[in-house]
């Protein structure tokens, strides 16, 4: 899977935007307010990490898509763990509201129409970490609480915004290294993620 990666940078107090598989930084000028610090901790391979930038950036160019990243600071682009669901349709606030309390797996099956995603990518020109998307159900992410933050737009696109917590694990498979797997335990989040409101 080809990684697409763009960086535009404007002079300070313009904007900042940032591209990678679809990731956008939001340009508003008033960032609102979590119950609680914007965070995501994990371990990777072994490795614990906790990125907690306050600065949201957000998921939702591809149609039926919702999501959003978390990096360590808000002045840092990677390392980053990204957060998104698929649907089978352009989601509604219902169903990112619909969320709350449910375990979503990182595949589609005929009982659910939604799919999990959590991708790692350590840095610009490193191999992106996608999760395998193998029928297993002893990976998922588990959602906590969905609360709605704010309409808003980003680089021109109406969005919704939505504080989400909650918990996750995942295998990632190196195909082109034997098939190596390493595993995400311990995911804890507590985050922004966003969809479309033009679709």
């Amino acid at each position: 899977m080809k990684k697409l990666s763009l960086l535009l940078c404007v002079s300070a107090g313009i904007m900042f935007s940032s591209f990678s598989c679809n990731k956008e930084k939001d340009k508003t000028t008033t960032t609102p307010t979590p119950s609680s610090p914007y965070y995501f901790e994990f371990t990777l391979g072994g490795k614990y990490t906790k990125f907690n930038s306050p600065e949201p950036q957000y998921v939702f160019i591809s149609p039926g898509s919702a999501g959003g990243y978390q990096t360590p600071s808000a002045n840092e682009l990677y390392p980053s763990i990204e957060l998104s669901f698929t649907f089978r349709h352009p989601p509604t606030d219902a169903d990112i509201k619909g969320l709350e309390g449910k375990k979503i797996y990182y595949y589609f099956d005929n009982s659910d129409s939604i799919t999990a995603h959590v991708v790692y990518e350590e840095s610009y020109t490193a191999e992106t970490m996608y999760n395998d998307q193998s029928i297993d159900n002893n990976y998922s992410v588990k959602i906590d609480k969905v609360t709605f933050v704010k309409s808003t737009s980003s680089i021109g696109i109406p969005i919704d915004v939505y504080e989400i917590a909650g918990t996750c694990n995942s295998k990632y498979v190196d195909y082109s290294n034997g098939e190596k797997v390493s595993e995400l335990t311990g995911g804890k989040f507590n985050m922004l993620i966003a969809r479309r409101t033009d679709q």
